[in-house]
């Protein structure tokens, strides 16, 4: 019975120890670094603390390490990391579903919290997957499902710069926020193929944006401080609210306003409420059918009592098109409804008339 139970307990302990050996659980102010050729732990430490001073600290933390100054190209150490002594660097803070990172001279491999990634390495995720890249500066990109985004050093004097970053957008969506130091403005270049956008921040002030790629065109809708983006040899500045679209080959289209973010109607700010009568109502904009830029209010609820949802009636009427914003201010429309017969194929959805009738 013993033996019995201390397997159970070596099995029940197996998955945390391999978390901790893959990445999962490292301490704040550490990360995961991949050796590249020419690497030493000097080096390395120089890299992400300013200074070699501490090499010994990072020998200690990897034991496996015999000779510091000879490390094997593609090795994957645990190092100490200061992101305001770090050169330009990011670290992956958050993964949801399939993520993978290129970590050079590393092909793709599955990726784990604390990666850090330098210039040339990538970040790519799956379906119905996202992530998150933390840079040294303060500035985050967050990247939504089937995305692509590699490091890129920022040429001539803005390598110089230590509040400016290169980001090359393959496909999908990112969405990027600066944190600019009290002393200095910040600012992001961000490549789409022909097309290059920059998001700028003031000293002191913050700047967030939202970017997406596709096949025949780049978007690019700037929420907090200013930007501008490029192609074909015309440049349009974008300032906060605003967005443009470039189509392959072509320029930028003049910047137009986006549509504004929905306003929260309940729960009220700071109410606290239990779950088994967990409401939330906003007001969005249904645009007209006649004109683009006339919006009109429309308000939406949804509640969970007991396990069941609650579905708002559908107005009457003609269908119009709509386009819903997010808490952020990027806005997009709902897909169409489906034809009578792709309809009957499917499974009743929660909030049709005949699962309704049935509960």
């Amino acid at each position: 019975m013993k033996r019995a139970a201390h397997l159970l307990l070596a099995l029940a302990l197996l998955p945390t120890v391999a978390a901790g050996a893959a990445g999962e659980l490292l301490a704040p102010g550490r990360g995961w670094h991949v050796v590249r050729p020419g690497d030493t732990l000097e080096g390395i430490t120089a890299f992400y603390l300013g200074s070699p001073a501490r090499w010994r600290e990072n020998w200690a933390l990897n034991p496996g390490v015999r000779d510091p100054n000879l490390l094997r190209p593609g090795e994957r150490l645990q190092v100490l990391i200061e992101p305001e002594r770090s050169r330009p660097a990011a670290q992956l803070s958050r993964r949801a579903r399939e993520v993978d990172a290129r970590q050079l001279p590393r092909d793709w491999t599955s990726a784990v919290l604390g990666d850090l990634l330098v210039s040339r390495d990538g970040v790519r995720t799956g379906e119905r997957s996202s992530a998150e890249l933390a840079f040294t500066d303060g500035s985050r990109v967050w990247m939504s499902e089937r995305s692509l985004v590699f490091l890129r050093p920022a040429p001539g004097a803005a390598a110089r710069a230590a509040a400016r970053r290169e980001v090359e957008i393959v496909t999908g969506r990112a969405d990027v926020e600066l944190a600019a130091p009290p002393t200095a403005g910040a600012e992001v270049e961000l490549v789409m193929g022909g097309a290059r956008a920059s998001l700028r921040a003031p000293a002191g002030e913050s700047a967030q944006s939202r970017t997406r790629r596709e096949e025949e065109r780049a978007a690019v809708m700037v929420y907090r401080g200013e930007g501008q983006i490029a192609a074909a040899g015309t440049r349009v500045a974008l300032t906060a609210g605003t967005g443009s679209v470039v189509a392959a080959g072509g320029p930028p289209a003049p910047a137009e306003s986006l549509l504004p973010a929905p306003r929260s109607l309940a729960p009220a700010a700071g109410e606290a409420r239990g779950r088994e009568a967990l409401l939330f109502a906003w007001e969005g904009w249904r645009e007209r059918a006649d004109t683009r830029s006339s919006c009109a209010p429309i308000r939406r609820a949804e509640s969970w009592s007991s396990g069941t949802r609650t579905c708002p009636r559908r107005r009457s009427g003609r269908r119009r098109s709509c386009r819903w914003a997010s808490s952020s201010g990027a806005s997009h429309r709902p897909r169409r409804a489906a034809s009578t017969a792709s309809r009957a194929r499917r499974p009743p959805s929660p909030c049709s008339r005949s699962s309704r009738r049935g509960t």
